[in-house]
């Protein structure tokens, strides 16, 4: 038996949601409250304790408030990748429309694929801090970024290929070494369901 964090009703240690008040017990937040309930006991404490002196267990909202904190940070170096990535096809893109300008005009093909391809990099960079779904699936496939690379190889001569490498080792690679701390991520951001009224 276990009790949740925000009501302090006693509720099933498989619940995902407490059936007295309704919030979720994996992702409490405590962010604007004085008190909180101790999940193991049930009694009232402070929202900043990390043991519950009725009982002595670890109160379980301080590893989430970490995780919390580790996920942001995750999410921060992404963004912070994406946007370099952004500026990377930005500068590849403009020599290309120059060279078509000056040279050939096929090379304005690449230079507007690569302003499309910066444009959805900064869009993603902002909106990964409010919607979290999808990372690993946006990341994993390699056949959108080959085709990228091989048009830009083929079009763009060798500058065409310095945002594919950037891509390949710096974001893509970050992504998948980050797997598991991204599929957490999302779990966290999806609804949670008590498995017992399943």
């Amino acid at each position: 038996m276990k009790y949740c964090a925000t009501c302090g009703k006693a509720i099933d240690d498989n619940a995902d949601v407490c059936l007295g008040c309704g919030c979720s017990t994996r992702n409490f937040n405590s962010s604007n409250r004085q008190t909180i309930f101790c999940t193991n006991c049930g009694k009232e404490i402070s929202a900043n304790a990390v043991v519950c002196l009725n009982c002595g267990c670890s109160v379980s909202s301080a590893p989430l408030i970490q995780n919390k904190v580790a996920s942001n940070e995750l999410v921060n170096k992404l963004s912070k990748r994406l946007k370099i990535n952004a500026v990377i096809w930005f500068c590849v893109a403009a020599l290309q429309i120059i060279a078509g300008l000056t040279y050939n005009w096929i090379l304005l093909i690449p230079g507007v694929l690569n302003i499309l391809s910066a444009c959805l990099d900064l869009k993603h960079s902002n909106d990964f801090f409010s919607y979290r779904n999808g990372i690993i699936k946006e990341y994993e496939p390699l056949v959108g970024p080959i085709i990228t690379a091989v048009y830009n190889l083929i079009i763009g001569g060798v500058v065409g290929v310095a945002g594919s490498v950037y891509y390949f080792v710096a974001i893509r690679q970050f992504v998948l070494d980050n797997r598991q701390a991204f599929e957490a991520l999302e779990s966290e951001s999806q609804p949670a369901f008590d498995k017992n009224n399943l």
